[in-house]
């Protein structure tokens, strides 16, 4: 079985909640950010790529960092304390990282600093299914903000690997999900 995200799950914040956002976190030190970009550009030369997601050690504290193009990540960058601070009373609430920090360097990527979860392989009884549909029962109950805009926080075309013909962004932006229901149709119908 495989999942395919939605792309219009992706929420549009104000510049007051982004600020909000930017205000709950402690930029990391500077000698701290530098170690983070040296590792990650260590990785880059390693594995041939411009982007990816590492573990990185500071001190006592383990993150997970996802680096790559600004314009690629910033959106995920916006997306992640939303859904970290976003109905944390719900049961089927999947765990989500908290956003520790985030920057851009000189060349043009952006690094996401997450908190570091431990993840745990589930045992083959696990019940899969039912883990995707709550977690997909969850994002359903999750109310954009008054003021949203359909498609990625911070405006602009929706990012997403169905549009990978496309450097993964969409030709257009869709006013709604039918627009882009439509959209879908008619590239499912033409790749035939």
């Amino acid at each position: 079985m495989r999942i395919i995200p939605l792309p219009y799950l992706t929420l549009t914040l104000s510049y007051v909640e982004l600020a909000n956002v930017a205000r709950k976190m402690q930029p990391l030190p500077p000698e701290e950010r530098d170690a983070i970009k040296k590792e990650c550009a260590a990785d880059g030369e390693t594995h041939q790529r411009s982007s990816g997601t590492i573990t990185c050690t500071l001190g006592a504290t383990q993150y997970f960092v996802k680096y790559g193009i600004s314009k690629a990540l910033t959106n995920r960058v916006k997306t992640q304390p939303f859904l970290f601070d976003a109905k944390p009373q719900s049961i089927h609430k999947p765990r989500i990282p908290r956003l520790s920090d985030h920057f851009d360097d000189d060349e043009g990527k952006t690094y996401a600093v997450i908190e570091y979860i431990n993840i745990k392989i589930p045992a083959p009884s696990d019940d899969l299914n039912t883990r995707v549909e709550n977690t997909l029962r969850w994002l359903s109950e999750v109310s954009a903000p008054p003021d949203h805009v359909f498609g990625p926080l911070g405006g602009g075309c929706i990012l997403h690997d169905f549009f990978s013909f496309n450097e993964g962004e969409a030709p257009l932006a869709f006013k709604n999900v039918k627009a882009l229901e439509r959209y879908m149709k008619k590239v499912c119908v033409f790749n035939g």
